[in-house]
């Protein structure tokens, strides 16, 4: 450190860094257990992920190749790779992209991943495809050109080739019971991450954009039907603790696996999930929009 500036104790230098979101952790090994003590914590990541995997799909031929757009620490990455594609795995930060690369060679996969630094929703260089499949899990709600990305998504897969898109949905019950009170303090209020999302999406929004760009939905899911955490008050938390007290937090996700792909509940949750394939007869020079 510079001459002037001593070196705080390393007591206060480890809480310091504990304070880093795990995106921004310069250390990739302390970014990584922060982005796995989220999975192992949060009820919520632990059965959004779980219930991504309920919808991806295996590969349809050897030698798949799958995108992750926007892989963060590597949960995804990891499990399409043991799924048996191989992959190419993008995330704008640095530091997510060092967690992963961590997180690859921890499972001893690092062989099947090609990491690539990029913003892609601005630049596409260097991921040319073609892909059989490319997921974009909480990624589409932080793009400003959302149809232009789409697009590029379009150009990028082979004919009959896959998309997983995970985004907020506000025609979930969470976004009714959330809405009107956090607009009211934040008219800019945007779900959890107010300072990065764009825009909410839903089900029949999603479907007008991708059938827009040659994409047929073919699957979709609903995810934290049963929005807990936004009934607040003296009873709804003594309720909820003596849930959780007898059954576990588990509990209330029981809804999403038993309803989360029905009609109509696959698209009330909070986290709306379709798989769309791309048409054959789409052309990847086609714009549907002009």
């Amino acid at each position: 450190m510079a001459e002037g500036n001593p070196e705080p104790p390393a007591g206060r230098v480890a809480a310091q860094s504990d304070q880093v979101a795990w995106w921004l952790d310069s250390d990739p090994r302390k970014a990584l257990e922060k982005y796995m003590r989220m999975y192992r914590k949060s009820a919520y990541a632990s059965h959004n992920f779980r219930a991504v995997r309920r919808i991806l799909p295996t590969p349809s031929r050897a030698g798949a190749i799958a995108l992750d757009y926007g892989c963060g620490g590597g949960q995804i990455t990891v499990l399409l790779a043991r799924l048996g594609y191989h992959v190419t795995a993008t995330d704008s930060a640095a530091c997510a992209l060092a967690a992963c690369k961590v997180h690859l060679e921890d499972e001893k996969i690092a062989d099947r991943v090609q990491l690539v630094l990029k913003e892609v929703s601005a630049n596409w260089q260097g991921l040319d495809g073609p892909f059989d499949l490319i997921v974009a899990k909480d990624v589409i709600e932080h793009i400003q050109d959302d149809a232009g990305f789409l697009r590029e998504v379009a150009r990028r897969l082979l004919p009959g080739g896959k998309l997983l898109l995970v985004t907020q949905n506000d025609y979930s019950w969470n976004y009714w019971l959330e809405a009107p009170q956090a607009l009211a303090k934040d008219p800019y209020w945007m779900g959890w991450h107010s300072t990065e999302h764009v825009r909410f999406y839903n089900k029949p929004r999603l479907k007008g954009m991708l059938r827009a760009f040659g994409f047929r939905p073919v699957r979709w899911q609903g995810h934290y039907l049963l929005p807990y955490r936004a009934f607040k008050g003296w009873f709804f938390c003594k309720l909820r603790n003596a849930v959780d007290k007898l059954l576990g937090e588990e509990a209330f996700y029981w809804p999403d696996r038993l309803l989360g792909l029905h009609w109509p509940f696959n698209g009330l949750g909070w986290s709306i999930q379709v798989l769309a394939i791309k048409e054959p007869n789409w052309s990847n020079t086609d714009d549907r929009e002009n």
